[in-house]
């Protein structure tokens, strides 16, 4: 077992000799492959490897051919196989071989899960299987961190299980977790939506130079206006906000959405650059708040007299 090997005839010493008393770490982490393990036998002599492509997984599994044989792991019923010959051409049909399953014990496989720790096809595989209850469990939730973290896992699919992640932190009144986790956090593979919700968390817990850095770094991340506002509002007042900076141009799309606050109009009436068109929207939207125009005004009427 711990040299990873496996045929017909071993298979059927395993399922005879294997017992939950053998199960430590080491053993458990060999025996994870070889549980879902499938014997190929090929036709062609020219074939030096079998390719093994699983779902949402971006990394394909090469395994050798030994006298027209080899041995792989199939997790579930989607995966492709391709073969490449000692030439590098690869092929998706015209090579005929036979494939068998080399039954082992299902029920190690709840023994051996929560030692495996190293097995990225094998968590794939286990994230797409339906959920036994409602609460994640421990184990469930370090398999969660280790595929958001796998970069051959699909972007989409790590993002979906970073948002996953984040409400399941967000459910703690303690929320330290929750925090230090959006610390590590990378957004690079998130979509703008995911990236959205990210930001929206790091609001809620008053993680405001987070998210801040989170606009200043990826641009438009899709999060609520009101959200938006806050954030705004928050590094204005504390006087971290750039005027050359990406979340600044927020603040004036906010007000064209009719979203804004005294706070943000002070902001933007002081340092927006725009057109005149624009500059009259910021005087009327001004105008049901007690915010100093008169600067603005002097503004305003220096670039009316260069642009008509």
């Amino acid at each position: 077992v711990l040299k990873g090997r496996i045929n017909r005839h071993l298979a059927g010493l395993y399922r005879h000799f294997l017992s939950k008393d053998l199960l430590d770490g080491e053993v458990s982490q060999a025996l994870s492959e070889l549980l879902f393990a499938h014997e190929i036998r090929l036709e062609r002599k020219d074939i030096k490897y079998v390719i093994v492509c699983q779902p949402n997984h971006l990394k394909e599994q090469k395994y050798a051919v030994s006298n027209e044989r080899t041995w792989i792991p199939l997790y579930g019923k989607a995966n492709s196989i391709l073969f490449e010959d000692y030439e590098g051409h690869r092929y998706a049909c015209d090579v005929p071989y036979t494939i068998e399953e080399l039954i082992l014990p299902k029920d190690l496989l709840d023994q051996v899960i929560p030692q495996v720790t190293e097995n990225a096809a094998l968590d794939i595989y286990l994230y797409g299987m339906p959920q036994k209850g409602i609460d994640v469990n421990e184990q469930e939730l370090q398999r969660w961190i280790r595929l958001s973290g796998y970069e051959y896992l699909s972007d989409n699919i790590r993002g979906d299980i970073v948002i996953q992640l984040l409400k399941h932190y967000g459910k703690d009144e303690d929320n330290r977790y929750l925090v230090e986790y959006l610390s590590d956090l990378d957004g690079g593979f998130m979509s703008a939506s995911q990236r959205g919700e990210v930001v929206r968390q790091m609001v809620l817990c008053d993680c405001m130079d987070m998210a801040y850095g989170w606009f200043e770094k990826y641009g438009n991340c899709k999060v609520d206006d009101k959200i938006l506002l806050h954030l705004l509002e928050t590094q204005i007042e504390r006087e971290y906000i750039s005027s050359e900076g990406k979340l600044a141009l927020y603040a004036y799309h906010l007000l064209e959405r009719g979203i804004y606050s005294g706070t943000v109009l002070n902001y933007l009436m002081a340092n927006y650059q725009g057109l005149s068109k624009d500059f009259r929207k910021l005087w009327n939207a001004s105008k049901s708040y007690k915010v100093d125009r008169k600067a603005f005004c002097e503004r305003f009427l220096v670039q009316l007299l260069f642009s008509g």
